[in-house]
């Protein structure tokens, strides 16, 4: 399983971007359990400090889209492994059905046998 992957601080849109993309300053406040005075003195100054910022990244769409596009790439990766898995047990149990086709044809069954021994199927 590989983890989220992140974005570089640097990369994250601006501190006014995320502001004006998620909601107003009193639910940012609310939401970072801070004042609204201190989300306008970020705002005024266009800068917060960096754990602000990646909080306000993943409640953004930015963030939030980044989180639901790996979840579909992560679910569309284990349909393929799920499907792939399908076809090897298949192809498998062909091949079971052919070896004990084999010995079934065979002069008689030895009481070491493999379907004997594990009582057949």
């Amino acid at each position: 399983m590989k983890f989220l992957d992140v974005p570089k601080y640097n990369s994250l849109p601006g501190l006014l971007t995320l502001l004006n993309s998620i909601a107003d300053d009193d639910f940012v406040a609310r939401h970072l359990d801070v004042r609204v005075s201190t989300v306008k003195s970020w705002r005024r100054a266009e800068q917060a400090p960096r754990a602000v910022m990646w909080a306000l990244f993943w409640i953004s769409p930015w963030g939030r889209g980044r989180i639901e596009c790996d979840a579909s790439n992560d679910a569309r990766a284990a349909y393929s492994r799920m499907w792939m898995f399908e076809v090897e047990n298949t192809k498998l149990k062909v091949q079971l059905e052919h070896l004990e086709a084999m010995l079934a044809d065979g002069p008689g069954e030895a009481v070491n046998g493999p379907l004997l021994a594990y009582g057949g199927r």
